[in-house]
């Protein structure tokens, strides 16, 4: 990721230049236009190699094959060995994720979630969607399309159909992987076929009459090697735009042999296709934002008339063009005249996912909530119903029998954790609709929580059931995002603006001693030893002297460089450093005003947060759990992971179990999986008495953790199953980010940025 300070280094420079440098450097370039943009593209295209060589996505991890599946000639991607592997034991999750895509039929809207698998949402009353039925396959959905009784979603590489005969209790019908390098972009069916973009890919059809034996019967590819990844469907033509592509009619009458109807190219790259009578109105990134072609003769679509600003999606009603505009939000075009549009009015919101039904508007807003919108009169449209997405889970802390888990939206949440296989929610807590909590702290019987934009609540938590508010501070400006307490005083990170020392001993009555600048963000904070610990993003690591009561003494600075520092844990001399895409750093901090690197592990993606017991460093990873020796803290081991436990934002302790706050998931609980079979051992000796051993307990060739997902008895060696899903035998994926492709990203974004200032090029 590019350093921030890099980037605002570049800027200073480029406002610096003297307008008469500018202009001989365009004269200058002109000439040479075509050979600096293959500079570029050349550092871009190098930068991509080397980070999939560093790592990347989707790259083979070094685990051991424990046991080939002979069912499906698969194999399952678990370490046997070493380090451990934990598996999940429970979670308390009522979380979506982000919505990524919708679709209407009837009275319902179909969401394709990041963390929350496909839900359907009934608006029969507009005023007040409710949620009606949900299939969560536990991982993230990005498209998703209903034809009949199935509804289609995808995940990467994999199609999923979901059965939806029963809205209220939808199943998985079948399951089709593609290649490991394909990557599916958008879904679009018809009949028995289910038409997929996959980039550079090309398109792929897949027959789906049988869904247990699903099969490509045809590709197209563009001959120009355009990226494919925006379809749309009309009677028997199917549309397809992209990155470098042509807007391209194909007849698919036959699905089977598509044949080319029609192209024409279009003056950027198409985002968006929308289909409405003899017109195809193609929403593109640059100026002009949206085309309208006139397809009476699909054979040689020409265009009609043009709308300025990049446009995201598009839709239209009643000859009237609704549009999700980069830089203006929701724009409403009057068409009665289609070679001369007039806008009708614009309303600043970022909204996109464009469905309309006679008088209603439904849209994804945010990535968040999905919006129904009156506009029968489209000068004044009104907002009339909100489905949110739920909470997701950023920190945990625990004390006792209960964990407290900072849940975002969702707001403040206490779950029982006594029994470890069914956690009990026993109490919630959300200032308002709009409020955010980022961080929780304990201190004997108080809670301190960072509630975001809303600033820092102290509770009572003598009942766990019922807390008592006891007082709140307002920070006013920025998002409290971070929380620590020392005796009567307690700091708080603000995101946007620096950190605050309060004087909390009276919390009804919570008031501000210092506000500390920094150099603007900051994330969290850690006070241990009369020292102050502070992550400020992309400025590093900041050091206070705490020593005395109510004031702050400025130390040093541990800069990361490419890093943004996220979270901060200290045990003895050393700090260890939850620095995003540069992974866990360890700095000795013995000399306070020379913090130095003694260690940096970033094996498994970005870290978001470190806690520390012992000798033991639990980090929350994009990639999931991961768990640190930190006994020499010069030389990093990995003693455990647990991939299935994605995007782990925090991790801690408790007994035997780890609490893991899993973003869109919510809470869960790890444990130990000696067997590496999918099923912690807390799993086989409480509940399924299987041997946590043996990975394959009756020894009918599929491993127990496989068993149980599947509904089978992994006691009964005749129970098992005579096809396994290939969405539970894909590889882990490893994702790192190392420091040389962050320089050669960093060297073409500078390239880039330079050339917007000496390149007479279109407005984007």
């Amino acid at each position: 990721m590019l350093s921030f300070k890099f980037q605002v280094a570049l800027i200073v420079f480029c406002i610096n230049f003297k307008e008469d440098d500018k202009m001989k450097l365009t004269r200058d370039f002109r000439k040479k236009t075509p050979r600096i943009l293959g500079v570029i593209i050349l550092c871009f295209v190098v930068g991509l190699t080397a980070v999939k060589c560093n790592g990347g996505l989707n790259v083979e991890t070094n685990y051991s094959e424990l046991s080939d599946n002979s069912l499906n000639d698969s194999i399952y991607k678990i370490d046997a060995t070493d380090p451990d592997d934990y598996a999940r034991i429970s979670k308390s999750d009522d979380n979506h994720g982000h919505f990524e895509d919708i679709f209407k039929e009837g009275n319902n809207i179909y969401i394709a979630t990041s963390d929350g698998g496909l839900l359907i949402v009934d608006t029969t009353v507009k005023s007040n969607p409710v949620l009606k039925g949900q299939y969560d396959e536990e991982l993230s959905f990005n498209d998703v399309y209903v034809e009949g009784n199935y509804a289609f979603v995808d995940h990467k590489n994999i199609l999923f159909v979901i059965d939806i005969t029963s809205t209220t209790n939808p199943s998985k019908a079948g399951e089709f992987t593609f290649s490991d390098t394909t990557y599916i972009y958008d879904i679009c069916v018809k009949g028995s076929y289910v038409f997929v973009a996959c980039g550079l890919d090309g398109l792929k059809v897949l027959d789906i009459s049988t869904l247990s034996n699903m099969q490509v019967v045809d590709t197209y590819e563009d001959t120009n090697n355009g990226w494919i990844d925006t379809l749309y469907i009309s009677g028997n033509q199917l549309h397809l735009g992209g990155n470098g592509l042509d807007y391209i009619i194909l007849d698919c009458t036959t699905p089977t042999s598509l044949s080319l109807v029609g192209n024409y190219t279009p003056l950027d790259s198409i985002t968006e296709i929308f289909i409405d009578g003899n017109h195809a109105f193609l929403g593109e990134s640059g100026n002009p934002g949206i085309e309208i072609i006139s397809i009476i003769t699909p054979a040689s679509p020409t265009q009609v008339a043009t709308l300025s600003d990049a446009c995201i999606d598009i839709s239209v009603s009643n000859e009237i063009i609704f549009a999700n505009e980069y830089a203006s939000g929701l724009a409403m075009y009057n068409i009665s005249d289609i070679a001369h549009p007039s806008l009708i009015t614009k309303v600043n919101v970022s909204t996109s996912n464009l469905l309309i039904e006679g008088d209603y508007l439904y849209s994804r807003l945010t990535f968040e909530r999905l919006d129904i919108w009156n506009i029968s009169n489209v000068t004044d449209i009104v907002e009339i119903g909100v489905f949110y997405s739920t909470g997701f889970a950023h920190r945990v802390a625990v004390s006792g029998n209960y964990a407290y888990v900072a849940d975002e939206r969702d707001g403040l949440e206490i779950i029982d954790i006594s029994d470890p296989i069914n956690p009990t929610k026993v109490y919630s807590y959300k200032f308002n609709i709009t409020s955010r909590v980022y961080d929780v702290y304990i201190v004997g019987n108080k809670l301190y929580v960072a509630h975001g934009g809303y600033g820092l609540f102290i509770f009572d938590i003598t009942n766990k059931a019922n807390p008592t508010l006891l007082g709140t501070y307002d920070t006013i400006l920025g998002k409290a995002r971070g929380i620590a307490v020392n005796g009567d005083t307690a700091y708080l990170a603000n995101e946007y603006n620096d950190f605050e020392v309060l004087d909390i001993s009276n919390p009804a009555a919570v008031t501000r001693d210092i506000h500390a600048v920094t150099m603007g963000w900051c994330y969290d904070l850690v006070a241990v030893n009369n020292f102050l610990y502070v992550a400020t993003g992309v400025w590093g690591m900041l050091i206070y002297d705490i020593s005395v009561q109510h004031a702050i003494d400025y130390k040093g600075t541990f800069d990361n460089v490419f890093g943004s520092t996220l979270g901060i844990a200290v045990s003895g001399d050393y700090a260890y450093v939850a620095d995003n895409g540069q992974g866990l750093r360890v700095v000795d901090v013995s000399d306070k005003e020379h913090p130095t690197q003694e260690d940096q592990y970033k094996n498994w993606g970005y870290v978001y947060d470190v806690n520390i017991q012992g000798d033991t460093a639990y980090l929350g990873t994009s990639s999931g759990l991961v768990i640190l020796d930190i006994s020499d803290p010069t030389a990093l081991v990995e003693i455990g992971l647990d991939f299935r436990l994605q995007d782990c934002r925090s991790a801690i302790p408790k007994d035997a179990f780890i609490l893991v706050a899993s973003g869109g998931s919510g809470l869960q609980i790890a444990g130990k999986d000696s067997d590496s079979d999918l099923l912690a051992d807390y799993l086989e000796t409480e509940k399924y008495l299987t041997d946590p051993n043996n990975p394959d307990t009756d020894g009918d060739g599929v491993i127990d953790g496989i068993e149980v997902i599947l509904g089978y008895d992994p006691l009964d060696p005749d129970d098992f199953p005579t096809s396994i899903p290939p969405s539970l035998t894909q590889p882990t994926g490893k994702s790192t980010l190392g420091t040389m492709p962050s320089i050669i990203i960093m060297i073409s974004f500078a390239l880039a940025t330079i050339s917007c200032f000496t390149l007479k090029r279109k407005k984007r």
